[in-house]
């Protein structure tokens, strides 16, 4: 995609009208990116919306978010249904934010399930909660431990 055809996809994206509100897009960057996303998610279905419209817009959102940090790091959380692609989109920003000389870390709602002796005594202690019996619904994460995790990483 030639750069005036890409800035003029990108700005058109349900994205497009927020981004110059974030500052200068450096569309030198910009493209760089977008080769890199194009190598590593090479064949994915409708590619360039997918760059350009979805990962593109929140790398460059986080980027603008450090600029205007006071202080860091700084912590950007995404929220999604599960399966919307929460662990993909942050496994690509890693990318991104390092190719951008930036030193990055994801953590997931997937990484404080109770372990499983704790998930079986929740359900115990619940009988007839289909939603305690088994992990991912609210209330089979160890809160407390992400918590900790997280202000950790804060400092």
């Amino acid at each position: 995609m030639d750069r005036t055809h890409t800035e003029t996809f990108a700005l058109t994206g349900p994205a497009g009208p927020r981004l110059e509100q974030l500052g200068p897009i450096d569309w030198a960057a910009w493209g760089e990116a977008a080769d890199q996303l194009g190598r590593e998610l090479a064949g994915a279905a409708d590619l360039d919306r997918r760059i350009h419209h979805f990962y593109l817009p929140v790398w460059w959102f986080c980027l603008a978010r450090l600029r205007a940090a006071q202080s860091r790091p700084l912590v950007v959380g995404l929220q999604a249904p599960q399966g919307a692609g929460k662990t993909t989109l942050g496994s690509h920003l890693l990318s991104l934010l390092a190719a951008s000389g930036l030193t990055a870390v994801t953590v997931s709602a997937d990484d404080f399930y109770l372990t499983r002796e704790e998930q079986l005594r929740l359900a115990a202690d619940h009988p007839g909660n289909p939603y305690l019996e088994h992990r991912g619904y609210p209330g089979t994460h160890d809160v407390a431990l992400g918590a900790r995790i997280i202000a950790a990483l804060r400092t």
